[in-house]
C-alpha cells in the first residue's frame, strides 16, 4: 500500500501510514485543525474520528505517541461533542475493523 505523505506542522514528510485517497473514496473526510497535534479524519458515518500519527515525527516522539492510529468515537452530550477513546493501534486493518465492528 502506498502511504500518503503530507506537510504537517512543519514536517514536510509526515506519514499518514495509509493511502488516504482510498479512505476518502469510501466517504472519509478530513477534519483536521491546523493546531492539532496530528491530522484526523471522520469515517463516513461521522461517528468516529481517527488521528493519524507519524510515530517518527519529533512532535509525536516528544508526546510519547507510539501508535499510528488513534480511534475515537464521537458522542453528543447536552449538545456538545465529546470524544471517547476507543483504541490505539499500529495496524491499519485493525483500525478499519474496529470501526466497522460498531456497525454489525
Amino acid at each position: 500500500m502506498k502511504n500518503t505523505i503530507i506537510n504537517w506542522l512543519g514536517n514536510k514528510n509526515y506519514n499518514l501510514n495509509c493511502n488516504i485517497d482510498e479512505l476518502t473514496k469510501k466517504g472519509w473526510e478530513n477534519c483536521s485543525y491546523h493546531h492539532d497535534l496530528a491530522p484526523s479524519y471522520l469515517d463516513k458515518s461521522k461517528k468516529f474520528q481517527v488521528f493519524f500519527i507519524d510515530i517518527n515525527d519529533e512532535g509525536m516522539k516528544h508526546e510519547k505517541q507510539d501508535k499510528k492510529f488513534v480511534i475515537n468515537r464521537i458522542e453528543t452530550n447536552l449538545g456538545e461533542e465529546v470524544l471517547e477513546h476507543i483504541k490505539s493501534t499500529n495496524n491499519y486493518d485493525d483500525m478499519i475493523e474496529t470501526i466497522e465492528s460498531y456497525y454489525k
